[in-house]
């Protein structure tokens, strides 16, 4: 039990807060987002434009940056959405 309680504490645990911070047109808008990884001890902030150009997909690409020492300096992530309804709404 010991050692699953361990290995469970070694797990990355990656979390996000994102603010769109303007849309630039109808189809293009630009994110900031605040990522942390190992309970904070890796923060970075990462600047990204996403594009809203067909009806039900997104793409985007975002550069992180960091803000902790012992993080990995920059990199890149790239993002697809895809939008689609579960449950129809009736007259909501």
């Amino acid at each position: 039990m010991a050692a699953l309680l361990q290995k469970l504490q070694e797990v990355s645990v990656h979390s996000v807060t994102t603010w769109q911070v303007c849309s630039l047109s109808e189809t293009w808008r630009g994110t900031l987002e605040l990522n942390w990884q190992n309970n904070g001890k890796e923060m970075y902030v990462t600047a990204g434009l996403i594009w809203k150009g067909l009806d039900d997909f997104e793409f985007g690409i975002g550069v992180p940056k960091n803000i902790t020492r012992g993080s990995t300096k920059w990199g890149a992530i790239l993002m697809a959405t895809y939008e689609f309804l579960i449950i129809k709404n009736k007259g909501w």
